[in-house]
């Protein structure tokens, strides 16, 4: 044993400040106290609490809207200061308070979507990991994921968290959680029928556009109901684009998987509708080329320079480069408009470039564009912006992944008045001077369009959104409201979002206008920032929110780009300690910034009461328990000594009321009386702030308050998690199916078939295994049903006993997909004589939560649907009848129990004397108990650690909790209650006159 040295001298210390065997009220022989001093020399004996583990239920690996409803609302019960937001189509919320906490963000985000994952409609492993990235000036981290299901990437889906570190722990806290996902609608996915060539080759033949195009290969993807409002569904996507940028088409064609059919074209070219220009000789400013804006000289970073069939460098900060030679004779050294961020391609005449010939080491001066031409400066322009506005992201964060490639640029597109970016192609494209219009190659408008590019990199959805965000991007990098000033000469602009005013929601569908909200907001919030911190240094800190927030957003709401979620999200980042309900630093400012757009900030709760360790799993009978209730200022402060406790057995009847204790601070002792075994305990909890109102916990009190059952034990009859075989047995005298039958497997996911066991890992029985990335129907139940029977019980023993029998199970059922959904059944029965078989549950053929798959629990007492007996078994079926349809069944978690009530002498744990208290004077009587004879009227109350025995141990583990902080009794403690472990050797207490 590792010798604790502090704890050895303070028990030294006590011996020296005075204990004395009479002083403590008798005559304990020297040899006792010698003893007790060597034990705490060589270490303390400490009495450990057996902590149990148990198992916590978890939801179906893609639960449907009850489901995602049930586990919001059990969620938020649980954790009363997070605030929530779900729009049913697939976008969740949950701000306001630490929620989650690990050691590492890793173990974090794992626990949470482990624990939580139906929270967002998905299964836990249905994420995939984006990036991950500290925010560089707020002490938080964001992680980014992405929804993949079945291997199908979920389009513009986004997972986002915000995570920092608890202060007093230490440990990582979770404080913000949102996505933007698609939600599996109610009758399944489409069934893939026909393969990836398959549907390019129809979309090619129902194409009824441009015939001169480049085809990419069909690729699965699901559209999420978060982005469309409705049912997410499951496409081949073909995107079909121009042979070259002057071509100006990208279309997406979305082709059903199961009939082939066109669904939808649509295109994907994100214009700038009159947008704006770049050089060697760069147009300097926010203004675009016009005679009265020369173009200045300005060094290009990251550019391929090279030596004619030698050695290559990439230019630095200031131009500078230097390339590997060996030699003096004379070098050609040539560059091009390819660099570190995007090569340009001018469609309008050659590429351009230049050359030197120098004798090394030279000075190798070369100028891109030295005498002014309109197009190569739209070269050179494109260059050094695109250069620019990746620099203006990446310098402020190591998130974005993807943006850190050369994206293809193209200048002097034989068109005018317009730019555009190209998700089919990832390309950003300039159009040539004419029709009114400048070169839209500058500044404000590549800034824009690689702003496209840099949502698209997000995995966010473009629409209103992206123009807004693409708005923002050129307005911060260059402290300009406007964008595209000058496109059709002097005075004129492409758009100007503050002057704009547009409200939320947004009355158009213009995504052009509709991007001015977010563009406006972003703006003014620069404006005050300014006002408050002087004006550059305002606009660093709103440049960097922007980048910060890009990383957490999920993107906009319909065609608005920015909308009260949107407040959220900025407000979490401005939060400083993990809970919006006390406000933020800069609440006041943010908010009117989005009230000037009809957008209201969530209003930070007056006082919020939560359970900082949380709720027991079950309570033990005539055992008190105490609960933390911690009273969280917002707008009010509560008033500490008007807590209060409200209680009763059983869910109907008057509440009991007892005082809550306040502990100083912010917390709150509750003592829940010990109540009597089998009824169940309702209770919340109730406070005022200091002007009276009231605050609850749960919210509604007593319409819907918290409850917890009161057993003694959970007794396992049997229990099988499926991981082996513990004796089922498939197949019955009418099974007829030819398919899908009762196998164990580990599950591969289907449509209607779960990935996985209860949980979403592990063994299951299922009703027959298909290949992966197999159709929905390669192995469901066809022509007949199939059965699976459990081992046979012996329950006789319990025929007629206090505590009855239960059974409980988590069984899956889907017949919600296929060519005539619901139109089948399944049966679960059980018999008692291994012939007559009783109904437990009849599930289908109706549209329901039972019918479209997910696992659902279910419990039932055994004798409340047939009388006990040594051959209790039970059966589950399903069949597929005609017309054929998709049946898939599932069972997993199987388990016989009884929830045990006993009663028994009332004692308090540790106290040895029966004098209502834990202290020293206990310990010397166990040890007069041990050494000179003494009686116990409770012997149970001297075994202080509940091991079924009294012992030299017992005194010691007094002392160390009294003095050296360590583990204090086990139950029942420090109320009085029945021993938890009554069938140990120790007497029954006879008497233990503080305990009623």
């Amino acid at each position: 044993m590792k010798m604790d040295h502090h704890r050895s001298l303070d028990f030294i210390g006590f011996f020296r400040a005075g204990f004395s065997p009479r002083v403590l009220g008798g005559d304990l022989p020297l040899v006792l106290c010698m003893a007790i001093l060597l034990l705490s020399v060589g270490g303390f004996y400490t009495a450990q609490a057996q902590a149990g583990e148990t198992e916590s239920s978890t939801w179906s690996d893609r639960p449907h809207a009850e489901e995602v409803d049930t586990s919001l609302r059990n969620f938020l019960q649980m954790n009363p200061g997070v605030l929530s937001l779900r729009d049913g189509f697939g976008r969740t919320y949950l701000y306001g308070a630490p929620m989650a906490w690990a050691d590492t963000d890793e173990e974090l985000i794992k626990q949470f979507l482990g624990e939580n994952s139906a929270l967002f409609g998905i299964a836990a492993d249905d994420v995939e990991l984006i990036f991950a990235t500290d925010l560089l000036t707020r002490d938080a981290t964001v992680l980014a994921y992405r929804q993949v299901r079945d291997g199908i990437t979920v389009e513009h889906s986004a997972l986002r968290f915000l995570t920092r570190t608890d202060q007093e722990t230490g440990e990582r806290v979770l404080v913000y959680a949102a996505g933007h996902l698609a939600l599996e609608p109610v009758g399944g996915f489409s069934e893939v029928l026909i393969d990836a060539e398959t549907a390019l080759q129809r979309a090619k033949s129902q194409w009824t556009g441009s015939a001169d195009l480049k085809w990419q290969a069909a690729k699965l993807i699901i559209e999420p109901s978060a982005s469309t409002r409705k049912d997410s569904r499951l496409v081949y996507r073909v995107v079909a684009t121009g042979k070259d940028p002057a071509q100006v088409e990208d279309w997406a064609i979305n082709v059903d998987p199961e009939s082939g059919q066109t669904l939808e074209v649509k295109t994907q070219i994100l214009h700038v509708d009159v947008e704006g220009n770049v050089s060697g000789q760069v147009t300097v400013g926010d203004q675009p080329d016009t005679p009265t804006n020369p173009p200045q000289s300005v060094p290009l970073e990251g550019l391929n320079v090279g030596i004619a069939g030698g050695a290559t460098a990439e230019s630095q900060a200031g131009g500078d480069f230097v390339i590997p030679h060996g030699g003096t004779t004379p070098v050609e050294v040539l560059a091009n408009l390819t660099g570190r961020w995007c090569s340009v391609i001018n469609l309008d005449g050659a590429n351009l470039s230049s050359s030197t010939t120098v004798t090394p080491p030279g000075p190798a001066n070369l100028v891109m564009n030295p005498v002014f031409d309109v197009k190569t400066l739209a070269e050179v322009n494109a260059y050094h912006y695109t250069h620019l506005t990746h620099d203006f992201v990446r310098s402020r964060t190591t998130g974005v992944p993807g943006i850190d490639v050369s994206i293809t640029t193209n200048v002097n597109i034989l068109d005018s008045c317009n730019a555009f970016f190209s998700p089919g192609e990832q390309s950003i494209n300039f159009f040539q001077a004419g029709g009114g219009c400048v070169n839209t190659s500058f500044a404000s408008v590549v800034a824009h369009e690689y702003g496209h590019f840099i949502v698209n990199r997000l995995g966010l959805a473009q629409g209103g959104f992206g123009e807004g965000f693409s708005d923002v991007v050129s307005m911060l990098q260059f402290d300009d409201p406007i964008i595209g000033r000058g496109i059709l000469g002097p005075g004129t602009e492409v758009r100007d979002p503050v002057a704009a005013n547009i409200q939320y929601p947004c009355p158009t569908t213009s995504v052009h206008t509709c991007g001015q909200i977010l563009g406006s907001c972003f703006w003014l919030i620069r404006e005050e920032f300014g006002t408050l911190l002087g004006s550059q240094q305002g606009l660093e800190v709103t440049q960097q929110l922007f980048v910060d927030w890009s990383l957490l957003t999920i993107g906009g709401v319909g065609d608005s780009s920015a909308h009260p979620e949107t407040a959220i999200e900025i407000l979490t980042l401005d939060d400083d300690d993990g809970n919006l309900g006390n406000g933020t630093p800069n609440f006041d400012l943010f908010c009117n910034v989005f009230a000037t757009h009809s957008i209201d900030c969530p209003v930070p709760p007056p006082l919020t009461l939560v359970l900082p360790d949380g709720l027991p799993t079950s309570l033990f009978p005539n055992v008190a328990e105490t609960i933390r209730v911690s009273a969280l200022p917002g707008t009010t402060e509560v008033n500490p000594d008007t807590g209060q406790l409200f209680f009763r057995s059983g869910s109907a009847g008057a509440f009991n009321v007892v005082p809550i204790s306040w502990q100083g601070g912010l917390d709150f002792i509750a003592e829940l009386p010990g109540q009597l075994c089998g009824e169940p305990v309702e209770f919340y909890f109730r406070f005022l702030d200091q002007v009276g109102t009231a605050f609850q916990l749960p919210s509604e009190g007593a319409t819907a308050p918290f409850s917890l059952e009161v057993i003694s034990e959970l007794q396992v009859v049997f229990a099988d998690d499926m991981e082996t075989d513990t004796g089922w047995s498939v197949g019955d005298p009418a099974d007829t199916a030819t398919t899908g039958i009762w196998v164990r497997v580990d599950p591969i996911g289907t449509a209607a078939q779960p990935n996985g066991g209860n949980g979403g890992g592990g063994f299951a029985w299922v009703t027959g295994q298909g290949s992966v990335g197999g159709s929905v129907g390669e192995n469901d139940i066809d022509n007949g049903a199939t059965t699976l029977r459990s081992p046979v019980f012996d329950l006789s023993g319990f025929a007629g006993a206090f505590d009855p029998v239960e059974i409980s199970y988590s069984r899956w059922f889907s017949n919600g997909t296929g060519a005539a959904p619901y139109t089948d059944s399944a049966r679960i029965e059980i018999t008692n004589n291994l012939v007559d078989w009783v109904p437990v549950e009849l599930l289908g053929p109706a549209s329901g939560p039972d019918t479209n798959g997910g696992w659902v629990f279910h419990s039932f007492v055994v004798e409340s649907v047939i009388p006990l007996s040594s051959t209790i078994q039970m059966r589950f079926a399903a069949a597929d009848n005609d017309p054929g349809s998709i049946v898939e069944m599932a069972l997993d978690d199987f388990q016989v129990f009884q929830k045990i009530c006993f009663e028994g002498p009332i004692f308090r744990r540790g106290d040895a004397n029966g004098d209502g208290g834990v202290d020293v004077s206990d310990a010397v009587m166990v040890l007069q108990y041990l050494f000179e004879g003494a009686l116990l009227g409770c012997v149970d109350a001297a075994d202080f650690g509940d091991n079924g025995s009294v012992n030299i141990a017992d005194p010691v583990a007094i002392v160390g909790f009294l003095f050296g902080g360590d583990a204090p009794p086990t139950a029942p403690w420090p109320a009085c209650g029945v021993d938890p472990t009554d069938t140990d050797a120790l007497p029954v207490c006879q008497s233990h006159s503080s305990c009623p």
